[in-house]
């Protein structure tokens, strides 16, 4: 667990020079200089920290062996929760000060794996998270769009603001964004779409699910093309084509 004082030490004004990406089809958050699964691969064997490359973990949190400063992150998108968690019923944190938290010397870090995900009715902050905390939490940003959220026990989120400027096909870099009409409202309904009882019904066959899928496809499919709306698209694309 990532534990101030126990674990990581947090070093202000420090942010990791990278930018989120957020690709729907791989289902996952990655930020680190890699932007292929070779790369990525190298980049896991010369750090350090949570995340086994070995056996290609779905959280990989890790750091610079010199340093000890955190490095980069590949963080998966699990099923969508229809509610906010209940730390969120004040209302989403501000823009959070800048901190990148640091591996303590003979700290073992084990990063328990977010379990649901949630997106606000404007698209405009993409929250994942596992367990509730035990007490207040703290936000620190790790990049200028990607805030870290912390208790004193361990328990941590993830919120990445703007989701739709990042979206990526799988693992390559994030291209520019220009406004898109649209993209974050499908990009919501998208993540919304996959609770557990939408993905239940996938499973099954049902025709209903199946539908709901078909029209946002077609909704995407109508807005201006760009690198966002086409990673989106094959997002849907790549569901239907599993499922039909």
């Amino acid at each position: 667990m990532m534990i101030p004082g126990r674990t990581i030490e947090l070093v202000p004004q420090a942010q990791l020079a990278y930018t989120a990406r957020y690709s729907p089809a791989a289902g996952s958050i990655k930020v680190g200089p890699f932007n292929t699964a070779r790369s990525y691969d190298k980049f896991l064997a010369s750090t350090i920290g949570a995340g086994d490359p070995l056996f290609d973990t779905l959280d990989a949190v890790r750091f610079d062996s010199s340093s000890r400063l955190l490095a980069g992150l590949r963080v998966h998108v699990p099923s969508s929760s229809v509610s906010p968690p209940p730390w969120l019923s004040g209302g989403l944190p501000t823009k959070s000060a800048a901190a990148l938290p640091r591996l303590l010397r003979g700290a073992r870090l084990e990063i328990a794996d977010c379990t649901c995900a949630w997106i606000d009715d404007v698209a405009g902050t993409l929250v994942l998270f596992s367990d509730s905390p035990s007490s207040p939490i703290s936000s620190f940003s790790v990049t200028k769009e990607l805030d870290l959220l912390l208790d004193g026990a361990g328990f941590h989120a993830w919120l990445l603001r703007e989701p739709a400027r990042y979206l990526v096909t799988g693992w390559e870099d994030a291209e520019p964004y220009t406004e898109s009409p649209g993209l974050a409202e499908a990009l919501r309904d998208y993540t919304r779409l996959f609770d557990a009882e939408f993905i239940e019904k996938l499973e099954d066959g049902d025709h209903s699910a199946l539908q709901r899928l078909l029209k946002l496809k077609d909704r995407v499919d109508l807005i201006p093309g760009s690198p966002q709306q086409a990673a989106l698209s094959t997002a849907v694309a790549n569901v239907l084509e599993t499922y039909r």
